[in-house]
């Protein structure tokens, strides 16, 4: 009997989902970048001998995306990027994202010439959200346990 009890302790310990409160570190990503035009364009070839012979080859639309890069990046690379960020989930549904973490954030201006130019920066973040978390989401969705 005794043995029985314990038996069926140590399965239903497994069997119940833990919450997501806690404390996380962001240790690692897994990304795809993709890259998108901006204004359109009209490509021209002018003439290497100065006629003034210009002719227009193609057009590139605005809001097209041309190419996507992928990226992994180790907590070492994160770090190197200026990327440090701590969260909080609390078992009430709210969270925080921690003091101490910080974020590259890409800003676009307008330079003296009148060009549109991209520039990073790494800046402090910090802050309070609500979530929600489904630890019962397989009983929920009716699924089986596979263990």
């Amino acid at each position: 009997m005794k043995r029985t009890i314990l038996v069926l302790c140590a399965v239903s310990a497994l069997i119940v989902a833990q919450d997501a409160a806690g404390q996380y570190k962001l240790s690692g990503v897994d990304v795809l970048y993709t890259y998108i035009t901006r204004a359109e364009n009209t490509l021209t070839v002018t003439d290497a001998y100065g006629l003034g012979v210009t002719i227009p080859v193609a057009t590139i639309p605005a809001a097209v995306p041309f190419t996507t890069q992928a990226m992994q990046l180790t907590d070492a690379a994160l770090g190197a990027i200026g990327i440090n960020l701590n969260v909080t989930l609390n078992e009430d549904g709210s969270g925080a994202i921690a003091e101490g973490s910080y974020y590259p954030d890409v800003n676009t201006i307008t330079d003296e010439n009148g060009n549109c130019v991209t520039i990073q920066q790494v800046l402090p973040v910090t802050d309070e959200f609500t979530y929600t978390s489904m630890g019962n989401m397989m009983e929920y969705v009716g699924m089986a346990h596979p263990g």
